[in-house]
This record gives structure tokens, C-alpha cells and sequence, in this order.
């Protein structure tokens, strides 16, 4: 029976220490934030004409994102097809996929 680092951390370290340790790595996690915030310039940077002009070039809007009937059977034949490329068994042909 092995047994994962974690699980052996949990059996080694008492569990107050262990909630104080996720309360200090929390309290890091917001310091190295805040101080982030704090050398960021009072007012924003604005990209000038030309470089908006380069990026919508570069970078065009997609195209309209339709959900009549046509367009989302298209869309799910196009996934499922994905899908199903993952997965190992050849002979699976239906599934469950829940989008969120």
C-alpha cells in the first residue's frame, strides 16, 4: 500500500499546524498582492491609435457566435468528435458532455 506525500504530511504534523500553515500561505498569497497593487501606476495606461489599430488587426473579432439549432449541432458534432479522439476505447460513441 503506498501512501502519497500528503497523506503522510496529514499522519506526521498535527492538524492545528497544518491550518496555521494554509492561514500563513493565504496571508503570503495576499501580501505578495497588495504589494503588487501598490507599484502599479495611480492611472492607467492607454495603448495609443496605432498600437489599437495593430492589435485589432492582428487579433480580428471572431465571429458572431450563433445559437440556432444549425450552429450548435455544428458545434457539438465538432466537440464530440474531439472527444473522442481522447478517448481510448474506439468502440464508444455516445457520451454525456455538460458545458458550463
Amino acid at each position: 500500500m503506498s501512501l502519497n506525500i500528503k497523506s503522510i504530511i496529514k499522519n506526521i504534523i498535527p492538524t492545528q499546524l497544518l491550518q496555521k500553515v494554509k492561514i500563513l500561505h493565504s496571508i503570503l498569497y495576499f501580501l505578495k498582492a497588495r504589494r503588487i497593487f501598490e507599484m502599479a501606476d495611480s492611472e492607467p495606461a492607454w495603448l495609443d491609435i496605432n498600437m489599437l489599430d495593430y492589435y485589432q488587426h492582428k487579433y480580428p473579432s471572431l465571429p458572431l457566435y450563433g445559437y440556432d439549432p444549425a450552429s450548435t449541432e455544428k458545434r457539438g458534432k465538432k466537440c464530440a468528435k474531439n472527444l473522442l479522439t481522447l478517448i481510448p476505447r474506439k468502440n464508444v460513441n455516445t457520451f454525456l458532455e455538460l458545458g458550463c
